[in-house]
């Protein structure tokens, strides 16, 4: 009797191990969006003061997720600059509330 209740116990520690073992690693399949191109191209000079700040994703986001929070452009080290940011197909557009400063590097940011 005594080998019987050993065997068991055994029988749950390799259980337990078999599903211990395979957690942590789910495959979803999920690669999250990128994106594609700017306009402006990153690092462009000469970009003209009312420019129109675009975005295009490699794949169709969720348009309630693509706003003034999720989608800021800022200079180096800045404030976001205000603006009205648009989604439509897989580009989103940032229109600057005001032109743009003269020789400001700045960079859109996705979150």
């Amino acid at each position: 009797m005594r080998m019987l209740k050993a065997g068991k116990a055994w029988m749950f520690v390799i259980v337990l191990g078999v599903f211990a073992g395979g957690c942590g690693r789910e495959q979803t399949g999920f690669v999250a969006p990128t994106v594609v191109s700017t306009i402006p191209a990153n690092n462009a000079t000469g970009v003209p003061i009312t420019q129109i700040v675009s975005a295009t994703f490699n794949e169709a986001m969720n348009p309630t997720t693509i706003n003034t929070v999720t989608f800021t452009v800022a200079p180096s080290g800045g404030a976001a600059i205000v603006g009205v940011v648009a989604y439509s197909g897989v580009t989103a557009t940032f229109t600057p509330a005001a032109n743009l400063l003269p020789n400001t590097t700045a960079r859109p940011r996705f979150f």
